[in-house]
């Protein structure tokens, strides 16, 4: 069984919101890689401040190409496990066959999926704003807490802003790719929450259910109370020893 684990973090994070998840599947075994998308690694309060102007020039393909590379130096082929945007990332590793087995954790959707849901409209508008001319994205403490740490005190927002979130490239989000959803496709697992306002558990489980191919098998599995917070939010080792044991059934 495959004992390398890929994390992909989302938009406008880096890796360091891995850092527990790599503690705890490192304690259970495994070899686990945590690269950040191009432009993010490195000090949080750094790249918050002075953001890489190469930054605002990223797309969805670059950053596939970033991990497909980085996957192609591995002994083995990987679980890729992505949250939020990651997932997105993680689907189409997996469609170009970069996985041995993988999980979406609050996937955003790709491109051609949506849903009608007030807050996945209105929070998803709110990111992209066609109006806003600024090349890069860093959302403020109120859109965060509205929206992705609605589990935690406005207080407790603005320490997670500070301590895990930093301006993303703005073509990332736009050039999202479609999914070709009939190839036959690894074993993929998608992981929802019940209280996530940004990705909804519906449009996971429409995600999950737009995949065709017979011969390719799909999970879904929804935590009533995660929000999309699910990586940091109290509990998440409840979320992380589900992908442990369904990684290793």
């Amino acid at each position: 069984m495959t004992k390398t684990i890929v994390f992909i973090h989302g938009f406008m994070n880096n890796n360091k919101v891995w850092t527990d998840w790599k503690s705890f599947f490192e304690e259970r075994g495994y070899k686990v890689h945590a690269p950040s998308w191009p432009y993010l690694d490195g000090d949080v309060a750094n790249l918050q401040q002075s953001p890489n102007p190469a930054l605002a020039q990223l797309t969805f393909s670059d950053v596939v190409s970033h991990y497909q590379d980085y996957i192609a130096t591995l002994t083995e082929k990987p679980i890729l496990i992505g949250h939020s945007l990651g997932g997105v990332i993680v689907q189409k590793l997996e469609e170009l066959d970069c996985a041995a087995k993988a999980v979406c954790v609050n996937s955003g959707p790709p491109k051609g999926l949506a849903i009608l849901d007030w807050n996945f409209i209105v929070s998803n508008l709110q990111l992209l704003n066609p109006l806003s001319k600024a090349p890069t994205v860093w959302m403020s403490d109120k859109w965060y807490h509205t929206y992705v740490t609605n589990d935690l005190t406005f207080e407790e927002t603005k320490a997670f802003r500070a301590r895990y979130t930093l301006p993303s490239s703005k073509q990332v989000s736009k050039t999202i790719e479609a999914i070709d959803f009939a190839k036959p496709h690894a074993l993929l697992l998608f992981i929802a929450g019940g209280a996530d306002k940004s990705q909804p558990a519906k449009i996971n489980l429409k995600n999950a259910k737009a995949y065709t191919d017979k011969t390719s098998q799909v999970d879904y599995k929804c935590f009533a109370e995660r929000t999309h917070n699910t990586l940091n939010q109290t509990g998440w080792q409840d979320v992380a020893d589900y992908i442990c044991q369904w990684v290793e059934s």
